[in-house]
Order: C-alpha cells, then structure tokens, then sequence
C-alpha cells in the first residue's frame, strides 16, 4: 500500500505541474493540460536577408583585403618619386636611380670621379644615399612599417577568408587588423611626406622638393599607397556592417 501511495502523490505532482507548466518538456514532447503536441527546435534568429547581407559584406572584405595587399606590395617596387624630366630618375621605398647627364649627351664619355654619363646611377637609400644616422634611421622605418603593412593585410586575407566560413569570432580581430594596417600605411605615408617638403634629414641634404638640380614630383607609387590606406579603411568599415 505504501508503494502505491507514493505512485499515486508522484502522479498527482507531475499533474499538478503540468498544468501550473504548460511548457514543460519530457523526452521529445511537450506536456500541455489535456493533449501532446511534438517538439520543435527553435528556429535561428539570424533572417535570411541577414544571412544574405552577411555574405555581401563578407565578400566585399575579401575583395578589399585581396586589392590591399596586392597595392601595398606594390609600393615596393613602383617609384613613390620621379623627376620632371621622363626617365631621369626615380626613386622607390628602397632605391634610388638618377640618370648622369640626363640630357642624353656622350654616353662615351667618363670622369676619373664619376660615373658614365647617361648611364644610371644606383643607391640604396638606407645604406649608400643618406649621409647621417638620422637619415638612414628613419628610412628603416619607413621600409619597416611598409613591410609591416605587407604582413597585416596577408594575415587579413586569411581572417576574411576564417570570417566567411561562419566564424563569427573573427570579426572584431579582422576589424582591428584592417585598422593597423591603416595606421602602418599612414606612417608610411607620413615619412615620405616629411622627406619631401619637410626639414633636412641630414645636413647638406635638402628636402627633395627643395633639391634645384632635380625637380622631383610625386609618382604612381605614391597612388598606390593613397589607395592601399582607403581599401583597408573600406575593409574594416564593410566588416563592421556585416551581421
């Protein structure tokens, strides 16, 4: 008697709680006053537009992080600097070339102190063109930064790639990479605007705005790394709008 007494209150209790309960599950049901009705899932929050539109900007950071990279590895070999006169000289984030005797004149001609007129005339800016610590200084550290935005925007390229694959916890790394990138670019950008009309890096060796032998002007290189800064702040802004 005493078993069937406890059967019979634990009966009375789910009872008692099914009703107060409507919601309450049991196995794959859910128990409501009077019938059963099969249990479903909930449904997932994110909408289809949104889904859509995640993919849209996902793929728009992708484009922007691709067009990035390939435009800051490109300031490395295409001239941030070149002379008013075509092919006189040109000067890159690494090298500097100036044609001797640019006026095209006797290229047979030769000096015990210099070079071969109409022939080019190499120098690595932070080994052989400055001539003081100051110089050759802050040129490593605009190759630096330069380099450092190369690496940035790779690892980037590898975030958006992570991020597409519904990796949701990428987002605010990726956001954060395309803004160092940014800042790298920017520091890079700063430097050489400071070499061109700025103060002397080194005593005896004029700004290259200030130099009356060569006029120098700025190049397609200088294009390039304007528009490396504007994708990566395009690829941060589009990551930021996806949800």
């Amino acid at each position: 008697r005493r078993t069937l007494r406890c059967a019979a209150s634990h009966c009375w209790l789910v009872g008692l709680l099914g009703l107060a309960v409507p919601g309450v599950v049991g196995g794959n049901s859910v128990i409501e006053p009077g019938r059963m009705r099969p249990y479903r899932p909930v449904e997932s929050r994110r909408s289809p537009h949104c889904t859509r539109l995640r993919k849209t900007m996902g793929f728009t950071s992708l484009a922007l992080a691709v067009a990035s990279l390939v435009l800051t590895t490109l300031t490395f070999f295409i001239p941030v600097f070149e002379t008013e006169s075509e092919g006189k000289g040109t000067i890159t984030l690494w090298l500097r070339r100036v044609k001797v005797g640019g006026d095209g004149g006797a290229a047979n001609s030769t000096t015990e102190a210099g070079p071969v007129e109409g022939e080019e005339e190499e120098s690595v800016l932070y080994r052989n063109h400055f001539q003081c610590d100051k110089g050759k200084r802050l040129i490593q550290v605009m190759e630096g930064f330069n380099i450092i935005a190369v690496m940035l925007n790779s690892v980037n390229l590898v975030l958006v790639i992570v991020y597409l694959a519904a990796f949701d916890f990428i987002k605010l790394p990726l956001i954060l990479y395309f803004l160092f990138a940014v800042a790298s670019s920017t520091t890079v950008l700063g430097l050489l605007l400071d070499w061109y009309m700025g103060s002397e890096w080194c005593e005896g060796q004029p700004c290259l705005s200030c130099e009356e032998d060569l006029q120098w002007n700025l190049s397609v290189g200088w294009k390039l790394l304007v528009a490396s800064i504007a994708t990566s702040l395009c690829g941060s802004v589009t990551t930021g709008l996806s949800s």
